[in-house]
Parts: structure tokens; sequence; C-alpha cells
């Protein structure tokens, strides 16, 4: 009886109501929601917490970590952690950003603040979400 009750309380006082983002500048609010309540069992606060601390989230290129608690019985708060942009290169007159491992992070004409530019790397194409197509792979150590 007692059981029925505890289960009973975990569905019903549970209900998943309101995400928290945080974090994110690279990946929509919608986007981090939508990767985190992938199954049909994420209406339910508890089971999205426990999910995430006791199985490994799927990898989302360019976001380190992404820790998720509950703030309230119907509110959970995600907090990414996102890889930081180390550079970028002029390509075709658009700023190409890349990370740490030399993955694309951005494409575009606007300057961001407190990302150097690099000089002495060049490619012809590149791709968002992929990596630099580099000759000499080392060129990024060491950053």
């Amino acid at each position: 009886m007692l059981a029925a009750i505890l289960i009973l309380i975990g569905i019903t006082g549970f209900k998943l109501k309101k995400v928290q983002v945080s974090g994110n500048e690279l990946y929509s609010d919608q986007q981090i929601k939508d990767s985190v309540l992938n199954d049909e069992y994420s209406w339910n606060t508890l089971y999205v917490v426990f999910k995430y601390r006791l199985f490994q989230m799927r990898k989302i290129p360019f976001i380190d970590e992404m820790e998720i608690e509950m703030v309230s019985p119907g509110t959970i708060h995600i907090k990414v952690y996102e890889k930081a942009m180390i550079g970028y290169i002029a390509v075709n007159n658009q700023n190409v950003y890349f990370d740490k491992d030399g993955f694309v992070v951005e494409i575009s004409k606007r300057q961001i603040e407190h990302v150097p530019k690099v000089d002495g790397i060049e490619c012809k194409e590149v791709i968002v979400y992929e990596k630099l197509n580099l000759d000499d792979e080392n060129v990024l150590s060491f950053y």
C-alpha cells in the first residue's frame, strides 16, 4: 500500500511544467530542451533528473557538459557548459570560428569580441560542425 502511494505521488506530484536553461549561446533554449527531454517519460521531473544522474547523456557538438537539477517538483534547471571558441580564420569574406579541437562552431560575418583572429591557417572549404581541413593537425596544439 505504501509503495503504491509513493508511486502515485511520484507520478502526479512531479509533472514537469517548466524548464529553465542557462549558459547556452550556440544552441537555443528549445534545442537544449529537445535534447534533454527526448523520450516518452520526460514529462516527469524525477525521471529526468535521475536519468541524467545515472546514465551518460548523449554527446552534443560544442557542449562540454550539462547539469540538470530539480528546482521544484514541477521545474528543472539545465546548466549548459559550451566549448569555448579559441579563434577564427577568414575564409571567403566570412569569419570561421572554431574550438580547441578544430571543429567549426560558426561561420558568419559578425565579429565576436575576445575571440582572436588566427593567421597562418588556410582552408579552402569549411563546414559548420565539422573539423577544419588542415594540412597539419598539430597547428592548433599550442592553443
